[in-house]
Order: structure tokens, then C-alpha cells, then sequence
């Protein structure tokens, strides 16, 4: 399903807040080291087109706050595409790949993604 809705603030505080917003100076400097026509940006562009309402409400509140699942998505679809078959391997990327940390809002381990 395609929507034009991006997920309310009500929805989005059952989930932990990422560790930076597209607004955030130290997002603004990673995502510069990205070409505009980059895979990471094409599918954070399309993420909110997607109706993830369902997805959204598979999750109950119990427990810790979970990663949103838009941003999870946005990974997952980046990996795959990328040829990437292993969760394994997404988890290591979106600690050290900038494009991987780009997709999904993460943060980095490491510094030198933040130069």
C-alpha cells in the first residue's frame, strides 16, 4: 500500500527516539558524504510513501521501547538491495557503513563516519 501519511507523534513515541533527526548538525555531515542520487537516500525518500500502519500496530508497548520500525525497514531494504543476505552483517554495517548509517537514522561506533 502506498500513503502520504508519515506516522504520528503519538505513534512514533511507543519507539526510542533515534540517536539523531535529519535536522541534527552531526546527520547534516554524514549525509553530505553521500551523492544525491545514492541507494541509502532513494530508499529513506520512499519509506514514507510506504502505509506501515500495520507494522506499526504489531507492536504492544511492552517491555523496552523498540528501534521504529520504518527505520529497521529502510536497513533491511538497503542491505538486500546491496546484495546483503545476513542480519549479522546489517548490524555490523549500520556501525561502521555510512550508507547503511545514512538509511536508517543510526548512530556510528565508530568516529571517523563522523569527519
Amino acid at each position: 500500500m502506498i500513503s502520504d501519511l508519515v506516522p504520528d507523534a503519538k505513534t512514533l513515541d511507543r519507539f526510542a527516539a533515534p540517536p539523531w533527526t535529519e535536522h541534527s548538525e552531526s546527520w547534516r555531515q554524514l549525509d553530505e558524504q553521500l551523492p544525491p542520487d545514492h541507494l541509502a537516500r532513494e530508499i529513506r525518500d520512499a519509506m514514507p510513501l510506504l502505509d506501515l500502519s500495520p507494522l506499526y500496530a504489531t507492536y504492544r508497548g511492552r517491555g523496552k521501547a523498540p528501534h521504529r520500525p520504518d527505520l529497521m525497514l529502510a536497513i533491511v531494504l538497503f542491505e538486500l538491495r546491496r546484495g546483503k543476505r545476513k542480519p549479522s552483517q546489517w548490524y555490523q554495517d549500520t556501525h561502521e557503513d555510512l550508507p547503511a548509517v545514512v538509511a536508517g537514522l543510526r548512530h556510528s561506533s565508530r568516529p571517523q563516519l563522523l569527519v
